[in-house]
């Protein structure tokens, strides 16, 4: 058996040294799990080294994720690594199953769908530029570059991530491009505005006291004493540190856990998408709906969290 479902997965991340064969002491941010069209994913840290795991949800996604591993194995490190491991996850009545996990090592820096709104047009293009030509030299396609899958570093070099739908061919990535171009000339700093907040996106060394996240989508998730809230990129509090947990912002939401441990989502402005009212919450970037668990019922909310079903 070659994929898992999202609960089994949310069993891994809670408990790694019992579900994984040899990443055992990874420590997973269980507010970072998320789905996608094929997949679960999880960041976790190992010996001071940031990963990406990911979990195969359908009988594609393992096939996919070896492709793209045999098409990487020929870049020589000009991306980030990926790895299949075989057998690694631990599943079903007893551990009889296992199920493979991708894993990329992660980057440090700021995903491109924030970086567009604080770096400056000239650093943006410079980065784009570089990447197409990385791309173009290794003869590879990343088939999904899309803001959220990008990261970019200190010295504006970007650094593609979820790289599991990769293949051979220079040439799809033409429309990819594109877009982020044209993303870029909407919404970057002008070259003459840019050097004042640049310097403040790219330094992570505010004065908010409690452990810091990295900026998504101009909020910084911060913990307290108090709890989980939220800082702007002026490292003003703008949602308070009232939640026991929350994940980074992604699509204007963020899933919150309260203080008695029901699950919602809010926006940027810490208003409820969906009120906290559930014991679990999936959101499907791809399609938008959140799927809400309450006991064994099934709840499922369109973007604007309107009740579908």
């Amino acid at each position: 058996m070659d994929y898992c479902t999202f609960l089994q997965f949310r069993d891994c991340v809670r408990n790694p040294k019992l579900y994984l064969r040899t990443l055992g002491d990874i420590s997973f941010d269980d507010s970072s799990v998320a789905c996608t069209e094929h997949f679960v994913e999880c960041i976790g840290e190992l010996y001071n080294c940031r990963y990406m795991l990911y979990a195969p949800l359908t009988i594609d996604a393992i096939h996919y994720a070896n492709r793209a591993a045999e098409t990487m194995s020929n870049c020589n490190g000009a991306f980030v690594n990926l790895k299949v491991l075989k057998d690694e996850l631990l599943i079903n009545n007893h551990f009889a199953s296992t199920c493979s996990i991708v894993v990329e090592n992660l980057p440090h820096g700021t995903l491109l769908s924030e970086a567009m709104y604080t770096f400056s047009y000239s650093h943006l293009m410079q980065g784009l530029n570089n990447l197409k030509r990385r791309m173009a030299k290794h003869n590879i396609c990343h088939s999904n570059l899309t803001p959220n899958n990008i990261i970019v570093d200190e010295n504006y070099e970007w650094h593609p991530i979820r790289w599991y739908y990769a293949v051979n061919g220079k040439r799809k990535n033409y429309k990819e491009f594109k877009n982020l171009a044209e993303r870029i000339k909407e919404c970057a700093i002008p070259d003459d505005y840019a050097p004042q907040l640049e310097r403040l996106s790219l330094l992570n060394s505010l004065d908010y006291p409690g452990k810091r996240f990295p900026l998504k989508e101009r909020r910084r998730r911060v913990i307290t004493d108090n709890g989980t809230g939220f800082v702007d990129q002026n490292n003003n509090l703008v949602i308070k540190d009232i939640y026991r947990h929350a994940t980074d912002f992604m699509e204007n939401r963020s899933i919150v856990t309260t203080k008695s441990g029901l699950k919602g989502i809010i926006n940027r402005n810490g208003d409820y998408i969906i009120p906290p009212e559930y014991d679990d919450i999936i959101f499907d970037i791809n399609s938008g709906d959140s799927k809400a668990y309450r006991n064994i019922s099934l709840t499922i909310f369109d973007y604007l969290g309107e009740v579908k079903m």
